[in-house]
């Protein structure tokens, strides 16, 4: 059973959300109608992640492998903003912020790309210099 509020799956026979802590209805009891109540004007909020209430939120690539692996082999400066990027969408995304998480992970992947970029740049010029230091050698 997922929760209604956050979107977390419980076991069936669960009467408290193991990530809110919110009390789950009954088997056979429907959730409230409009989803949790707690707008400013006690309105409905509807679901924190922007899907059908107790649907289980899509997964998301926060680009965490691709991001550690151009920061090793490509550049660690520009690499470690998407690490941290990458790290704050599944941050995020346990919190229940589905669209933030998106934005976290759509940076992360720019920020892969690159450093995929820098790293092919200072490869292409350091083999120009080596090409050029050999040619002025001889």
């Amino acid at each position: 059973m997922y929760c209604p509020k956050c979107g977390a799956m419980n076991d069936e026979n669960a009467w408290k959300c193991v990530e809110c802590g919110d009390e789950l209805p009954h088997a056979g009891e429907a959730p409230p109608p409009g989803g949790p109540v707690g707008g400013p004007m006690g309105e409905p909020m509807g679901s924190p992640m922007g899907v059908p209430m107790g649907e289980p939120p899509p997964k998301i690539n926060n680009y965490l492998v691709p991001s550690i692996l151009a920061t090793i082999f490509c550049c660690w400066p520009m690499g470690i903003a998407a690490i941290v990027f990458a790290a704050q969408a599944n941050s995020k995304m346990g919190q229940g912020d589905y669209e933030g998480a998106v934005q976290s992970a759509e940076k992360a992947k720019t920020w892969t790309w690159i450093t995929v970029g820098a790293g092919a740049l200072i490869g292409v010029i350091y083999i120009a210099l080596m090409i050029l230091g050999a040619a002025a050698g001889n």
